[in-house]
């Protein structure tokens, strides 16, 4: 009921935060390399975001509508902020066999992925209001940071030095888990962004 409560409160003050619209469009980037999700029987993200979509909605008694307007899906790992790229081998030794040998530090390159796909010129554009990304454990996500103006810390960051002249939330979710960590993630992000809120 905790998280329920936060997550309301969180995102009606999201919605006046990007023009007090109800309709968060969001931008997805899936990084699915050597179809990594069927070798290991991960779960769909579409199906995931479909049911979290749905439960914040919900939650938030129809005001808070998700809604994805951009899917990027990246047949490749993404690379680490060190300039470290997994192949499927390094990958597979690191999941299957010796979790001490996935690479450190882990935190994935977000000002490449930025780069890479244009997302602060759309955000900049009003195109999008969000950034989902995908990936299977050990990719490097924070459960969410934020880049762009007076961003803070909502998980990991803030992310500095990102062409966003307008604030832009990027969730890392996990297609190897579900819904239920989903939800943690943006509970958690909801904390902290009420933490700040309420203590300025």
């Amino acid at each position: 009921m905790r998280i329920v409560k936060f997550i309301f409160l969180f995102l009606i003050l999201s919605l006046a935060s990007i023009g007090a619209s109800y309709d968060i469009k969001v931008m997805v980037v899936d990084f699915e390399p050597d179809n990594i999700r069927a070798k290991y029987q991960w779960n769909d993200p579409v199906n995931l975001e479909n049911q979290y979509i749905a439960d914040v909605n919900n939650i938030t008694g129809g005001l808070a509508k998700y809604r994805v307007v951009e899917r990027k899906i990246v047949s490749d790992y993404p690379v680490k902020e060190d300039g470290f790229d997994y192949t499927a081998e390094s990958y597979k030794q690191c999941w299957e066999n010796d979790k001490n040998s996935c690479h450190q530090p882990d935190c994935v390159n977000y000002l490449k992925i930025l780069n890479d796909y244009d997302v602060c010129g759309k955000r900049n554009r009003g195109e999008i209001d969000e950034l989902w990304l995908w990936g299977g454990p050990y990719f490097g996500y924070y459960e969410a940071i934020m880049t762009g103006p007076n961003a803070f810390n909502t998980n990991g960051g803030p992310l500095n030095g990102s062409s966003c002249t307008k604030q832009l939330n990027i969730m890392g979710f996990n297609y190897e888990r579900g819904v239920s960590e989903m939800l943690e993630d943006l509970g958690h992000r909801v904390e902290v962004t009420m933490a700040k809120v309420y203590t300025e």
